[in-house]
């Protein structure tokens, strides 16, 4: 979220599929979807250090990727199961 409470993006995670991503919500402004770079960096970052999606995740729900343009929500991560 930035300071104004914009949801700018979304993280998640899949362990068995050694996957995570950052969905875009729609109708953002192009500083809102520049501000969420921050985040992509991360993913990658932590990719980069072999971290499980999951724990990468954990950790960014801990606030280590917060700065002035946006920050994790406290509680928001949820574990969500989704059946294809």
């Amino acid at each position: 979220m930035d300071r104004a409470g914009t949801a700018l993006g979304y993280v998640w995670a899949n362990d068995e599929d050694d996957a995570a991503g950052w969905v875009v919500p729609p109708g953002l402004s192009a500083n809102a979807v520049n501000a969420g770079g921050r985040w992509v960096r991360a993913l990658r970052a932590g990719k980069a250090r072999q971290l499980a999606p999951t724990v990468l995740l954990a950790e960014l729900a801990r606030g280590t990727n917060d700065g002035r343009q946006s920050h994790a929500v406290p509680g928001s991560g949820a574990r969500r199961n989704v059946d294809s």
